[in-house]
């Protein structure tokens, strides 16, 4: 009887991201990867001897420890993503393994909230049962949920409850054995390794420090977080009918999403360095990768183009998805043709700002627009999002026009995000597109003495319909009325004349919607005020992000 072993890991963002030091964060996420994936695998992969090296000075991973005490009584049936599914000639090996393994890792990282859940199966690895692979996968992963959801107050956190923890939930302390600093590095070459080699002979910079991100000038220094996942994947995944299969696609979705991203940053570097001035001081564009992870990504880039850049990446996956190439081995393994889409999240926040609360905002941005994808009906079911947030101060505020507001019987909406990012149309079926949004944001921001006017908007925006319309009517420098006309081509189709449904109009760069005794007014300059500071524009200098 042969056994399998799932492992995987509970809490992934509080671990990584428990402090503020984006080394350590980096190296948190390291310790992931190397107690849950197979990096022998990836080291062959990467064809890099250093990093070989380099990895034998870890005190502990999955590999290694399999290799040290399971020589060839082990097989990974698939590896990546935070989690294996190994299978054990026999149960009594596998259990071993469990109570062994996670010793260790309750030995060098203590806080690391480890789960193993075990699976027999009357299967044989001589005679491998194909149709088996989803019943073991599903099994496996409803064990582990099972364990997580029995945690009584957290009290016990592993299979063969290794460990107890504190009245707060975490693990009591255990001194480390695992000094960081000399790890770090191994983190970097691991993590960023495969992304830094697509940079060479570019103007792209990877870098672990936030501070690198802090202007030279005396303007704002902010950081832009890019969380990104992909749409549909478990659907997928249900089609497949084998380990090898899991494996070949994993790898192909990897391949895809890791390519869609040194692409996005190539092409932005070379944009930032070509016709502008460095404003900051740098003649090249910084990132820093902090999860590459098949369809999960998370990155830190330059705040002023990170949305673009985030659109962008999330444009990239389909249409490098689309490529011959990658349509025969997708449609191979799924049997339909397959164009992949993805949502994206973006926090614009200070360098000084908590990292942890930046990186959860973008991620529940991301998870947000995925919401869009039931939401907005099934013209959008199979579709790209973008939706993002810019917080000026400290503080995140959790007041926010992000609902509705009623006046009376009338009816205001302050945001029109999230966008479709793989929209054609400006506005179709109440969705905008986001091309249609960057390109109101570049040609707005073009304008001559914009700026006075948009600083009035500012602050007559929450102020109501009336104090909105009277500052368009009462503008002496038309800077209202050119607006009024950007928004009205967007929106308007040289074939079938506007996009608007025929109960609501276009006024004062607004969408105004009457129903019955009562009105809706739509307003579409909110959004674009605060992102024009920070979406780059053609042959415009970022002057006004200072």
């Amino acid at each position: 009887m042969s056994t399998y072993v799932y492992i995987d890991v509970s809490r992934k963002q509080e671990y990584i991201y428990r402090h503020n030091k984006l080394s350590e964060n980096l190296l948190h996420s390291c310790v992931i990867k190397v107690m849950t994936e197979d990096t022998k695998a990836i080291i062959e992969s990467e064809k890099d001897k250093e990093l070989s090296e380099m990895m034998s000075r870890f005190p502990v991973t999955l590999t290694t420890y399999l290799e040290n005490y399971y020589s060839e009584k082990y097989e990974f049936q698939f590896s990546g993503g935070g989690n294996s599914i190994i299978l054990f000639s026999n149960k009594s090996e596998a259990h071993s393994f469990v109570r062994g393994f996670s010793a260790k890792v309750l030995e060098f990282y203590p806080e690391l909230e480890l789960y193993i859940s075990v699976y027999n199966s009357g299967e044989t690895k001589a005679e491998p049962n194909q149709d088996g692979m989803k019943t073991v996968r599903s099994q496996l992963i409803q064990l582990s949920d099972k364990l997580k959801d029995s945690r009584r107050s957290q009290f016990r956190r592993w299979t063969y409850g290794i460990e107890k923890v504190d009245e707060a939930g975490k693990a009591k302390a255990v001194p480390t054995k695992n000094p960081s600093g000399q790890n770090i590095q191994i983190a970097r070459r691991l993590l960023a390794s495969r992304l830094e080699r697509q940079f060479e002979g570019y103007p792209v910079k990877i870098t672990l420090e936030l501070q690198d991100y802090k202007k030279q000038d005396d303007g704002k220094s902010y950081i832009g977080i890019v969380a990104i996942d992909g749409n549909k994947m478990g659907e997928m995944v249900s089609k497949l009918e084998s380990f090898g299969q899991l494996r070949i696609f994993s790898h192909e979705i990897e391949t895809i999403y890791l390519e869609a991203v040194a692409q996005t940053l190539r092409d932005f570097g070379q944009r930032k360095c070509q016709g502008k001035d460095e404003a900051d001081g740098r003649s090249h564009l910084l990132v820093t990768p902090v999860v590459l992870a098949g369809d999960d990504i998370c990155l830190i880039v330059e705040a002023e183009y990170a949305i673009q850049i985030a659109a962008r990446i999330v444009e990239n996956i389909q249409l490098i998805s689309e490529q011959a190439v990658h349509q025969q081995i997708l449609l191979d393994l799924i049997g339909s043709k397959v164009s992949l889409k993805a949502c994206a999240g973006v926090t614009i926040v200070k360098v000084t700002y908590p990292f942890y609360e930046a990186v959860k905002a973008a991620e529940s941005l991301c998870h947000k627009a995925k919401e869009a994808l039931w939401q907005k009906g099934e013209h959008a079911a199979d579709a790209s999002f973008i939706q993002w947030k810019i917080v000026e101060g400290q503080v995140m505020s959790e007041t926010a026009y992000d609902e509705d507001i009623r006046h009376g019987r009338d009816e205001e909406t302050y945001h029109i995000m999230p966008l479709r990012v793989d929209q054609e149309k400006a506005y179709d079926q109440h969705v905008f597109s986001y091309q249609s949004f960057e390109r109101m944001v570049s040609r707005i921001h073009k304008l001559p003495d914009r700026s006075s006017f948009l600083e009035q908007m500012k602050n007559v925006m929450y102020g109501g319909w009336v104090s909105y319309k009277l500052l368009f009517e009462t503008n002496q420098m038309e800077i209202g009325e050119k607006i009024h006309h950007i928004v009205t081509e967007e929106l308007t189709d040289q074939e079938n004349g506007s996009l608007i449904a025929a109960n609501a109009g276009l006024e004062h760069a607004a969408i105004v919607t009457t129903q019955g005794n009562s009105k809706r007014y739509t307003y579409i300059l909110n959004d674009i005020l605060e992102a024009m500071d920070f979406m780059w524009t053609e042959g415009e200098a970022d002057d006004d992000t200072d």
